[in-house]
This record gives C-alpha cells, sequence and structure tokens, in this order.
C-alpha cells in the first residue's frame, strides 16, 4: 500500500496493518550477497521458522511488537530451505517452542537431515520430554534461555513468573541432561534487587 501511494502521490500520514496473516511468508535471503563480509558475521547461516511469542513478559520488545501473537512459516519453506545450507546453523526465532505442535514436527521432519543448530527458546522446553527429545535428536545443541532473576518478587514484577525460579536447577539439569547446552540472559537492576544480585547471580550460574 505504502508502495502504491508513493507511485500516486498520495502518502498517508500513518499506515495500520490491519490484515496480518496467520502464516508468515518471507522469502529466503540471499545469502550469496554477503559471502564477501562473512567474516564479520558469527553466521550467514540464519533460519527463522516463525515471529513472535505467546508470552507477556514487560521488559520484552517482541511482546509490544507482535503483541502476543506468533506467525509461523509453512514447513516446507523451512525445510527447503534448510536443505540448502550447511550442517552448522542457527534458528533466531524469537521462541522457537512458541507453538509446540508445529515445533515437534519441524524437529521430527528435520531429523534426517543431520544438521547442528543453536536457538533460544523459554525454559518451559525443560517441561516436556518429548520435545526436548525430539529437538536434540534433530541437532539442537544449545539454546538461549532467558532466566533473568533467581529472585520470584522480579520474575512476577516482569510478567515472568512462569519461569518458577524455585524449578531452575531441576529443569536446567533436565536440559543439560538431554544433552543441550544453555546460555543463559540475566537482567539485574530490577526493584527487588540490592549490590548483593552481583554475588548471588554469579553463585547461581
Amino acid at each position: 500500500q505504502l508502495l502504491h501511494d508513493v507511485e500516486a502521490r498520495c502518502l498517508q500520514k500513518v499506515y495500520r496493518q490491519t490484515n496480518q496473516s496467520a502464516e508468515l511468508r518471507t522469502p529466503v535471503p540471499r545469502r550469496d550477497l554477503l559471502t564477501s563480509n562473512a567474516k564479520h558475521y558469527v553466521t550467514l547461516h540464519a533460519v527463522q521458522t516463525g515471529r513472535g511469542c505467546p508470552h507477556g513478559c514487560l521488559y520484552c520488545s517482541i511482546t509490544t511488537f507482535h503483541q502476543r501473537q506468533h506467525r509461523q512459516r509453512p514447513l516446507a519453506d523451512v525445510l527447503a530451505e534448510l536443505r540448502e545450507i550447511p550442517r552448522n546453523f542457527m534458528f533466531v526465532d524469537d521462541n522457537i517452542i512458541s507453538d509446540r505442535r508445529y515445533a515437534r514436527e519441524l524437529f521430527a521432519a528435520m531429523t534426517p537431515l543431520r544438521k547442528c543448530w543453536v536457538s533460544q527458546c523459554s525454559i518451559e522446553i525443560a517441561d516436556d520430554q518429548e520435545l526436548l527429545r525430539l529437538a536434540r535428536q534433530a541437532g539442537c545443541r544449545g539454546l538461549f534461555i532467558g532466566i533473568e532473576s533467581t529472585n520470584a518478587d522480579n520474575l512476577a514484577a516482569m510478567g515472568k513468573a512462569f519461569n518458577n525460579s524455585a524449578q531452575y536447577r531441576e529443569r536446567l539439569a533436565r536440559i543439560r541432561r538431554a544433552g543441550i547446552g544453555i546460555i543463559a540472559g540475566i537482567i539485574v537492576g530490577m526493584d527487588k534487587d540490592n549490590v548483593a544480585v552481583f554475588e548471588r547471580t554469579l553463585e547461581f550460574l
């Protein structure tokens, strides 16, 4: 609509999306355009299966931007892209398990591809042994997980009580036992923190 209005020379001051599709249709990136600068990137092989997250964490831009909705690409499109990239890559989804049914189908379908990958997701993957098994079987070797705080009051204040800090050790151990490494996202400086937060966090890690 914007480009049409540019051509017609009748730009509006504000454009609002009103008919967003539940399905995410994105083109496969032209990675060949970046090969001369590849050394400046962690990897050129970043793949996205979906955007958004159902959680409402108050600090998170994803919550605001996607309005707690999650849209995913057609599974066939993702698998076709995966077949064309090297063995090691990363999923850059906001939360790779936002739609668990889709995640199970994805992991099962990509297992024969024998890829190795990392991604990010909520700690809730620890509560689903089948999903954990499928992720590892599909080649998952590491996950960035938003731990944020070991203080339950902080987690409640940021809308992330589902993390349940009392169960951190048990849940993280389950992920590690599945053969998946963890990169912990941590936030300090919340209202319930004091200067001791640094030592407590270090000891927890």
